[in-house]
């Protein structure tokens, strides 16, 4: 099998984000030591992947045992107000549950005032008023733009925002993972299933914030330490019995089978309108990503969230346009931008917007946006779908394609 073709893309999409010279992880040499093929991404030099392990091979260690992941590119922050303090900062920024328990964390969107998607994140609620928040490198620049903007504008209670500059990220990923980190904690992981965080000591001297969760689908954790122990918590998972490091071009398809959306190419914020002004771009709707909106956060009287006048309608099928769904296609795979259309008359009906060859279900797999007008967007609908010039026949199918194997406890 081919290696998965969407991370051309992604490539070249990080280097028309980097200004300079890409910058370097805490963990550049040790990737470089390992062997790592580096590529910018996101304006930062990361491991493709690794000597002597090519993409499919290192995909599918994680789906059977476990993989070390750098994530250090990602852009870690914190927002603390006075816990006593009404209203809350951050459920103005997002639209989370206001019973949000703390030391559990949420996928959630940072919405603009037209209902755009500035980005995708993930919120956790350490307590006592604090919030941290993990936003993609690629829209670093965006994000502190618009938090600024959000500070700026803020007419409630006093609200620090601090960048985590000091702090790497590390996500261990697979169904072996939870036996790796628990020779190396006395934690007790059970403890912690999916969704949940916690601050605890890895090794007797390193301290880290673990959350349950990834980007695979997989169980497995993400965990945030200082620089300076990097390398040597990097050291040590690696070297742990079943687990290699594993590079971007893995970790891509990985999310894809998983239904994960990658922003940049599955949820953007503007786009071109009919009249050439940029108008907004994927809407909560669109990318099915109504459950992201907490149910009290619905209501009319509940504390409003930015851009809640303009999604909360476009939750509504009535209101949507085109939907993100899933295609398996036959034949070659497709790449990003391949063309969806109707197989009776060649209609245009959308357009791919990441695509690769599952190693794990052998099949050409691809999310994308299809028109709902004539309702072809729904599970089992017939379409074709344009690689190379030629038309493949490829079928609507639900999301994730590979099932989550998230632990949700004992």
């Amino acid at each position: 099998m081919t290696r998965p073709l969407a991370f051309s893309a992604m490539i070249k999409r990080g280097l028309a984000t980097a200004a300079s010279a890409p910058r370097k992880t805490p963990l550049y040499d040790w990737h470089v030591a390992k062997g790592a093929q580096m590529v910018e991404f996101a304006g930062y030099s990361m491991p493709l992947q690794y000597k002597g392990v090519g993409q499919v091979q290192a995909h599918n260690h994680v789906r059977e045992k476990a993989g070390l992941f750098d994530v250090s590119h990602m852009q870690q922050l914190t927002i603390s107000q006075d816990a006593s303090s009404s209203p809350s900062f951050t459920h103005h920024l997002l639209p989370l549950s206001l019973s949000h328990a703390p030391s559990t964390s949420s996928y959630s969107l940072l919405i603009n005032k037209n209902g755009g998607i500035i980005d995708d994140c993930i919120a956790t609620n350490w307590g006592d008023g604090r919030w941290y928040i993990v936003t993609n490198a690629g829209r670093a620049k965006e994000v502190q733009e618009w938090l600024d903007v959000v500070q700026k504008e803020w007419e409630g209670p006093k609200v620090k925002l601090e960048y985590l500059t000091g702090r790497a990220l590390l996500a261990l990923q697979g169904p072996t993972s939870s036996s790796v980190l628990a020779k190396h904690t006395t934690h007790n992981l059970n403890s912690l299933p999916f969704g949940t965080v916690a601050h605890l000591r890895i090794s007797s001297d390193i301290d880290v914030h673990v959350a349950r969760g990834g980007y695979t689908g997989e169980d497995g954790f993400e965990i945030s330490m200082e620089n300076k122990d990097a390398v040597k918590l990097a050291d040590l998972l690696a070297d742990s019995e079943g687990v290699l490091p594993i590079g971007l071009g893995a970790r891509d398809s990985l999310r894809l089978e998983a239904g994960m959306c990658l922003y940049g190419h599955d949820l953007w914020e503007t786009e071109p309108g009919p009249d050439g002004q940029e108008k907004v771009g994927t809407t909560v709707g669109e990318a099915g990503l109504a459950w992201v909106i907490a149910k009290d956060r619905r209501t009319p009287d509940s504390p409003a969230f930015i851009g809640r006048d303009t999604v909360l309608p476009s939750l509504k099928a009535s209101n949507t346009r085109r939907k993100r769904v899933g295609l398996v296609v036959s034949g070659s795979p497709a790449r990003e931008g391949a063309v969806i259309v109707d197989r009776l008359n060649s209609t245009p009906l959308g357009k791919v917007t990441s695509g690769i060859p599952s190693p794990t279900l052998g099949k050409n797999i691809v999310m994308g946006y299809i028109d709902t007008a004539d309702g072809l967007h729904k599970k089992g609908s017939e379409v074709k779908v344009i690689v190379r010039g030629k038309e493949r026949n490829a079928t609507v199918t639900s999301l994730p394609f590979v099932e989550s194997k998230y632990f949700r406890g004992t």
